[in-house]
């Protein structure tokens, strides 16, 4: 009778300590995040005297951060504008060309297409299938245009990266790589060279005029993700473990040619990179990283002498994060996401938040997506997040786009305009504008 009455007692405070735990933790990240809106470094930190293991740390995580507050239904900024239906799988990548009247996919029933969007009389945006491409022969997972949009490039789990004369509709040239190709990007101002990351931890550099390899950066992770830095003299890639290396492209032969700029402590696999420059002497510039910890984080390449670090060969980089974004899920799944800056948005005169006061009404700011910086991403849980880090010291859930049936693995900004295009495990694409008001 004693040995049940203590077990009883035991249990009760093992139920106490739990919701101690959880309330205390819960207390630190209310903290925590109200000091960073107001730019305090002060905060309450979980291991102050409490032990909270990692299971318990990624399940309260969930609870407390995965829960983004909907803005109004007034200040919703956007709405689907029509479907692309075609692909007989799951699509994982969609991206408008540069001149935006085409969007390229690529999709798990081995196929690459391209898309027209314009709009008709009524002024009701339209896309409609233009054409279909298929010499592939597993499942595709990635595409990237050529900076004049008149060829394409794709990468497959087939091992192979294809280049694709568009008016003929058919690949011109095919190269074979060790491991699936996991992502490809075309140099922006080389139409003959591209970069694949593949899952035998390699970058390899294939020149169209070329029948081999122009080079191979050999890495310890594999190559999930792959960006130029607006100058184009450095690739930055991140991996399975969680790296972002910056390669110096000037120094091809040399081993010092890459350093690890950022390293997310838990390891986390990165599943996409990509930049965009704030200024127009390039100076200024965002990189924004998806990672398995369903954290969106964005970093600043930008700081005093940076033009001159450019200059110089073999120079080290070095990130700081200035957002850290959370509501979406990645864990587990390829996803990716875009930067829009909107062509009235002018980063110079973006004030920063320094008070709660400052802090309030910059939140009552102008929805006018011309004067917006946003990123948007898609996400296992089916929907595409938007974010908007218009203002450098915070970044703030904007709205969350639902209509897909299934993971949305793709969310990709046209180049110039307002408009999203988002890629579905559903085999379904949306576009999405501007809500009429």
């Amino acid at each position: 009778m004693e040995n049940k009455t203590l077990r009883s007692k035991l249990e009760k405070m093992e139920r106490e300590y739990k919701e101690l735990k959880r309330a205390y933790f819960e207390l630190s990240i209310k903290q925590r995040s109200s000091n960073h809106m107001v730019g305090s470094q002060d905060s309450l930190t979980i291991s102050d005297g409490i032990d909270t293991s990692e299971g318990i740390q990624d399940q309260l995580q969930e609870e407390v951060h995965n829960k983004p507050v909907q803005r109004k239904e007034e200040g919703k900024s956007f709405s689907c504008k029509c479907d692309l239906e075609g692909h007989a799988g799951a699509v994982y990548v969609a991206r408008f060309c540069h001149k935006g009247q085409y969007i390229a996919s690529g999709s798990l029933d081995k196929s690459v297409r391209i898309w027209t969007v314009q709009s008709d009389s009524a002024g009701r945006l339209q896309g409609e299938e233009k054409s279909i491409l298929q010499e592939h022969n597993l499942n595709v997972s990635d595409v990237s245009w050529t900076s004049d949009d008149l060829f394409l490039v794709s990468g497959a789990y087939d091992r192979s990266v294809k280049y694709w004369d568009l008016q003929a509709c058919k690949s011109v040239s095919s190269y074979e790589l060790c491991g699936f190709v996991l992502c490809c990007v075309c140099h922006p101002l080389d139409c003959n060279q591209i970069w694949a990351g593949t899952s035998q931890n390699q970058a390899c550099l294939i020149d169209k005029r070329s029948s081999t390899f122009a080079s191979v950066l050999q890495n310890d992770g594999m190559m999930n993700g792959l960006c130029f830095t607006p100058d184009c003299n450095k690739l930055f890639s991140g991996d399975s473990k969680g790296c972002i290396k910056a390669w110096d492209l000037r120094m091809m032969n040399e081993s010092a040619c890459d350093s690890v700029a950022f390293h997310i402590e838990s390891n986390k696999p990165i599943s996409d990179l990509h930049f965009a420059t704030l200024s127009q002497s390039q100076e200024i510039s965002l990189l924004a990283a998806n990672s398995y910890d369903n954290i969106l984080r964005v970093f600043s390449r930008a700081n005093v002498g940076s033009h001159e670090r450019d200059q110089m060969p073999g120079s080290r980089e070095s990130l700081r994060m200035i957002h850290s974004l959370q509501g979406h899920k990645n864990k587990n799944f390829p996803i990716r996401s875009s930067f829009f800056r909107g062509k009235l948005y002018n980063y110079a005169n973006v004030s920063i938040c320094t008070s709660t006061q400052q802090l309030a009404s910059s939140t009552s700011r102008s929805t006018t997506l011309d004067k917006s910086l946003l990123v948007a991403t898609g996400s296992v849980d089916k929907y595409c997040y938007v974010y908007d880090i218009s203002n450098p010291s915070f970044g703030e859930f904007f709205q969350k786009l639902e209509g897909h049936a299934d993971r949305v693995y793709c969310a990709s900004f046209h180049h110039e305009k307002p408009l999203i295009v988002t890629a579905s495990a559903d085999s379904k694409m949306k576009i999405w504008g501007p809500r009429e008001r």
